[in-house]
């Protein structure tokens, strides 16, 4: 593990299994594929990990026999198997990550592997990939591809960051936001629309075109 030269990766996450094509078709085509615990179970078994990482507390003893060569354990319970994981990654340089399967199941962990993204705004260029759409992190002026229509909803911690639109319906013009929701519910007006922050980062969700 300590000669991995790589810096695209697919962490499949333990939480709802994705169903939509969009996320199987990032999943089926992984060129490299890290699988937090117990997410190992739920694959077919046509789809090989390179790495499982996590405390090994919710993955089979089948699972663990299998993979053994390619599990990386980590006990450390003040942090999330993903946390591990996207640590993991940072040491590695694996800089471009997609995660599956961060969301559904329960609330708290579906929170709770969002919020934990911020973290690594700096480091890491990170999207996740749900059932619905996408959350991409930026800490930058980004441009997306849309559509016309397209539901967009911004989160942030931090509410002193100045956030600056184009191309969305409701515009945000260099503004902070009041609260941490008042960025939800837009929508965009073209095929791209554009998102900068003055500093820090958000989260930002688009919904797929159905």
């Amino acid at each position: 593990m300590n000669n991995i030269k790589i810096n695209k990766a697919v962490i499949l996450a333990n939480g709802r299994f994705p169903t939509h094509s969009i996320p199987l078709k990032s999943l089926n085509n992984s060129s490299f594929l890290i699988c937090c615990d117990g997410s190992i179970d739920k694959l077919e078994e046509k789809i090989s990990p390179d790495v499982v990482i996590g405390d090994l507390d919710s993955i089979s003893k089948e699972s663990i026999e299998k993979y053994k060569k390619n599990i990386i354990e980590i006990e450390n319970q003040n942090y999330n198997d993903l946390y591990k994981t996207l640590v993991w990654c940072l040491d590695k340089k694996i800089k471009d990550i997609t995660i599956l399967g961060a969301t559904g199941l329960r609330e708290d962990h579906t929170l709770g592997n969002l919020l934990l993204l911020f973290n690594f705004s700096k480091y890491l260029s990170l999207k996740v990939i749900t059932d619905t759409g996408y959350f991409t992190l930026i800490n930058r002026t980004h441009i997306f591809n849309s559509f016309k229509g397209q539901q967009v909803s911004l989160f942030l911690i931090d509410l002193t960051i100045k956030i600056k639109t184009n191309n969305l319906k409701y515009i945000i013009n260099n503004n902070r936001l009041k609260n941490h929701f008042q960025g939800t519910l837009n929508e965009s007006l073209e095929k791209t629309f554009s998102i900068s922050v003055s500093h820090g980062s958000i989260l930002v969700y688009q919904n797929f075109n159905r």
